[in-house]
């Protein structure tokens, strides 16, 4: 699909909805309408190939600047983009796994304050599946 976006207007393209099952029903679009101020909405869950899974809904705020869909969670700090919105959505997936692996796997006698704060806020958000 081509990716032509609304300065202002609504245009083809479906919007992202308020309240999202998963990652997987928003993989399914390659553009999505949002607005230049940015547009939230409420993920309750990752990808099936995912091998995390997502135990409270997360709110995500998705932006469109520069040609880019930025993909931010505030509680987390993270973000990721891409010319598509498919592919920014996955980066966003991996970077929740890198978190997974480099504070949730790391001993604790080895982070720092913050860094176990950030550990328990995972380990609330988020479980480990088998893959």
């Amino acid at each position: 699909m081509t990716l032509t976006v609304p300065q202002e207007s609504i245009e083809k393209y479906p919007s992202v909805p308020k309240v999202v099952n998963s990652v997987q029903e928003l993989l399914g679009f390659d553009s999505v309408t949002v607005s230049k101020r940015g547009d939230s909405f409420e993920l309750r869950g990752l990808s099936e190939k995912s091998c995390l899974t997502l135990l409270y809904p997360l709110e995500l705020t998705v932006y469109f600047d520069n040609e880019l869909y930025i993909i931010e969670n505030d509680l987390f700090e993270i973000f990721s983009y891409d010319k598509i919105f498919k592919d920014a959505l996955i980066d966003f997936e991996i970077q929740f796994y890198d978190l997974w692996e480099d504070f949730v796997r790391a001993e604790e006698s080895r982070l720092a304050p913050s860094g176990i704060v950030l550990k328990k806020l995972l380990q609330t958000y988020l479980e480990e599946k088998c893959c």
